[in-house]
């Protein structure tokens, strides 16, 4: 098994992590069902047991309550570290699989069910429920054709480019089709993912 310790020095230069933390304002929070989300799939991917990941993350959190957004940001950056060795694609993994994952469960299934899987349908849905995710940022989704869409991100703190474009992915496999997710910046908050599918 690699070693389940991180540099933290390593991956601020990896990440810019002290000064996106830095760039967090102390009110912005993020429901504590991810933090566990989080927990799992760091948990599934190392193989390792849940006092371990409560070391390297932290313990779980009430999923209703609201916690800093800066702790769930370092927590993605370690637990991105410690499943590959470059922590971006580390993050997109981890959120990838998450989202997978989630229709794994009786939860998932009623959403597929309720989404009937349709890309564009899945992310308004997303869009619509950004309140019950956290208080800080906002998205919006634009249709550009049947079979593309572009996700708008304004204020998103946890890297658009590695976490959201994970969680993008792991939902167009959600709903059963193939499709491509770009990104483009225009802050490091701030951006669009370009989604693209085809017809399933």
């Amino acid at each position: 098994m690699k070693s389940l310790s991180v540099d933290m020095e390593e991956l601020d230069l990896a990440l810019n992590l002290r000064s996106r933390l830095r760039a967090i304002p102390d009110s912005a929070g993020v429901r504590g069902v991810f933090f566990n989300q989080l927990r799992d799939a760091l948990q599934r991917a190392l193989k390792i047991d849940v006092a371990a990941v409560d070391r390297l993350v932290g313990a779980g959190r009430r999923s209703h309550q609201m916690y800093p957004a800066r702790e769930i940001v370092e927590a993605y950056a370690i637990a991105g570290s410690l499943v590959d060795q470059q922590p971006r694609e580390g993050i997109r993994r981890l959120s990838r699989g998450m989202a997978t994952f989630f229709t794994s469960t009786w939860y998932g299934q009623v959403f597929k069910r309720f989404l009937r899987p349709e890309p564009y349908a899945a992310m308004q849905w997303v869009a619509f429920s950004r309140d019950y995710i956290s208080n800080y940022q906002s998205m919006r989704v634009e249709r550009r054709t049947p079979t593309q869409a572009i996700l708008h991100f304004f204020d998103e703190y946890c890297w658009l480019e590695s976490c959201q474009r994970g969680g993008c992915e792991g939902l167009l496999e959600a709903c059963g089709v193939v499709g491509t997710v770009d990104v483009d910046l225009d802050t490091p908050f701030r951006g669009r993912l370009n989604v693209r599918w085809s017809p399933s």
